[in-house]
């Protein structure tokens, strides 16, 4: 969950914040912004809401500030980030930004007309119970909500939750040759329908990273995290199947503790004991979670 103590962010770029990760001192585990310190070619202003982004976002705190330096102390999430590969990175982002409401809303009305949709994010920060506020702990003035409405929009698009406007991307050189785009892949599983089995003890596995310690997760889940990491993987409007009810089916027949998998009362049930080849998910049926049995 975001640091609310930290004003809301006004670093659009994204991809700059997350830059100032690479000047920590990984041993140390401490970000140093001492007098002079210079990043890239970020100007000084720009530079203090970056850092001041990366607090909002928790990965950073403030431990000291000796005679005008400003120490940064990773915090666990921040340590979490910082060890993982990017796609987990982006994961973990993303994660942070779903849990604000002002977030939440961007990507709920993530079709809305770009003028509308600001207007929307503008009086969500102005609620009188919003968390985005100033330094002083007071509602931010229209003007200050109509910028870091700005911000939100920019980070939903770097991250994928926002489509950019079709109006601003450019169009790509005319060629005489045709050329294929190798397909996206994660962990060598390809970007299509292929494989399903693989992505889905793959999914488990990163979310696992991701929610440690948690361990299960459900099938909405786990469905969210394979349709964002191999877009490719869907299906024609014309047939009934989707990603959801093939990682439910996967699920169901990977596991002996399901009613399909194991020896339940389904007419189907494909009768997999516990200790099987094929017994490789557990069912918290408390719960509702799915995760990867581990060997006794």
């Amino acid at each position: 969950m975001p640091n609310y103590g930290i004003t809301p962010p006004q670093a659009n770029d994204l991809k700059k914040v997350l830059s100032f990760l690479n000047c920590i001192d990984k041993e140390q585990q401490i970000l140093k912004i001492d007098p002079g310190f210079q990043h890239q070619d970020i100007n000084s202003r720009e530079q203090n809401y970056c850092i001041s982004a990366l607090e909002w976002l928790d990965l950073i705190r403030l431990i000291a500030s000796p005679s005008g330096s400003k120490y940064y102390q990773l915090t666990e999430l921040g340590n979490r980030l910082i060890k993982a590969d990017l796609t987990t990175r982006a994961h973990i982002i993303r994660e942070i930004l779903q849990e604000d409401p002002v977030f939440s809303e961007a990507i709920e009305f993530r079709r809305t007309d770009p003028a509308l949709l600001r207007n929307i994010l503008i009086e969500k920060i102005l609620q009188p119970n919003s968390n985005w506020r100033s330094s002083r702990g007071e509602i931010l003035s229209k003007h200050t909500a109509e910028r870091r409405a700005g911000c939100v929009i920019a980070w939903c698009r770097h991250m994928g939750f926002i489509r950019k406007d079709k109006r601003t991307r450019r169009t790509p050189p005319p060629t005489t040759t045709t050329q294929k785009t190798p397909p996206r892949s994660f962990l060598g599983l390809p970007n299509d329908n292929t494989k399903q089995l693989e992505k889905i003890r793959t999914a488990i596995e990163q979310l696992s990273k991701i929610h440690h310690p948690r361990e299960g997760f459900t099938v909405g889940e786990i469905t969210q995290f394979c349709k964002e990491t191999w877009p490719g993987w869907r299906y024609p409007p014309t047939t009934s199947t989707n990603v959801g009810s093939s990682v439910r089916r996967t699920l169901q027949h990977h596991c002996s503790d399901a009613k399909y998998g194991g020896e339940g009362t389904a007419r189907t049930a494909l009768g997999i004991k516990p200790g099987d080849d094929k017994d490789l998910f557990r069912w918290h049926k408390d719960q509702e979670l799915w995760s990867i049995r581990k060997s006794e």
